[in-house]
């Protein structure tokens, strides 16, 4: 099951940041996980997850929420951010991948024919990563961007973990997506 956190901001909501933690579970638990988001059917109109509805219901521009995530988190932000919310101000994925013959390709392929914006990127990965190969990411990456995808890839000599200084630069990353509203 899904849980949901929320911090509560230290003045006005102006934009908000949804972050997926990875499954960091057995087989049968990621099995369960993947259910609560899908509805068994894995397209992109059974696509369960109301939080960024919630968000723009409540006030904040598209432009103004990022989605992001570690591991399988970061692969379904990805699916997020370029199948079903196309015009959210960016997408993150920390050690994440899509498959070789992902949906997501095909649905930015689509998108394009209609419309150019899409939610610029940051992803990073581990080089000594031995859960989802660095390799992997990499390929993402490289796919998504010749699709047209604007974005940043970073490797750090980690394994499936967020170090400091990939903290810091995806810090920086959310700062100049979403910096500071003038008009509170």
């Amino acid at each position: 099951m899904l849980h949901r956190t929320i911090v509560m901001p230290a003045g006005r909501h102006t934009a908000s940041l949804i972050f997926l933690h990875g499954s960091g579970d057995t087989g049968v638990g990621i099995q369960s996980w993947i259910a609560d988001c899908f509805d068994g059917t894995g397209d992109k109109q059974g696509f369960n997850f109301n939080h960024i509805k919630a968000e723009v219901k409540a006030g904040i521009p598209p432009s103004r929420i990022l989605v992001g995530g570690f591991s399988m988190g970061g692969s379904m932000a990805l699916h997020l951010g370029f199948r079903n919310h196309l015009d959210l101000g960016g997408v993150f994925a920390l050690s994440s991948f899509l498959s070789a013959e992902s949906t997501v390709y095909d649905s930015i392929i689509e998108h394009q024919k209609t419309e150019n914006s899409m939610p610029e990127l940051f992803m990073a990965h581990g080089t000594k990563d031995p859960l989802v190969l660095f390799e992997w990411g990499k390929k993402t990456f490289q796919k998504l961007t010749s699709l047209g995808v604007k974005g940043q890839f970073h490797k750090f000599k980690y394994f499936h973990e967020i170090g400091f200084k990939e903290l810091l630069m995806l810090r920086n990353w959310i700062v100049e997506r979403i910096p500071n509203d003038t008009n509170s």
